[in-house]
This record gives structure tokens, sequence and C-alpha cells, in this order.
């Protein structure tokens, strides 16, 4: 079992930002009808499809940060291998691709 506030303040932070408020009358919409809400952890996860559409030498990064940075080196049914740059390889499951993701190239 979690101990501590921890639980509770991300509840509660969901809740909010879902437009859900705690008054003196009781739970309230902060607006009705209620605007479409996607959890946290949700919201900018990476499918399976599209990590298995990364290929060998695709430069991908990891929760869209330029400075950490990485090369798949390898692919299969499972999930993928990076050369990060900054540190050694890597091989991470399909389903735990939500902070990876492909990194953009701009040419100068």
């Amino acid at each position: 079992m979690i101990s501590g506030l921890a639980p509770l303040f991300v509840l509660m932070s969901e809740l909010a930002a879902a437009g859900i408020v705690f008054t003196e009358r009781g739970i309230e919409f902060r607006k009705w009808p209620a605007r479409p809400y996607v959890p946290t952890g949700i919201k900018n996860k990476r499918t399976n499809d599209q990590s298995r559409a990364l290929i060998v030498g695709d430069r991908v990064r990891w929760n869209n940060d330029i400075n950490d940075q990485g090369t798949v080196t390898e692919t299969n049914w499972a999930g993928v291998t990076i050369k990060w740059d900054n540190r050694g390889e890597q091989a991470i499951l399909h389903n735990d691709m939500i902070l990876v993701e492909r990194a953009t190239t701009k040419l100068m």
C-alpha cells in the first residue's frame, strides 16, 4: 500500500484537470458540458504501431529532450534497441516506448 499524501495529490490533480472541483455544496463540474479529458499519463502516449514503425538508423529522443538522443540499432517483434548518444545501448519493449519519440532532423 502506498502511504503519504502523494497518491491523494495525484488524484486531486487529475480530477481538477478533468474539470471536477470540490465545493461547500459538494462535487461540481467547472463547466457544463464537461470538456473532453485524457489522463495525464496517456496524453502523449506513443502507440505500439508508432514504435513498430521505427527502423534501424532512425534518430529518437527521450522525453522530448533534444540533448538526450539516440539511434535505433535493432528492431524485433518485442521492441527496439537504442544506442543513446550520452550513455550505452538500451533495449526497450514496444509497450514501454511512451517517452521515446522520433527525433526531428533540421537541415540548415
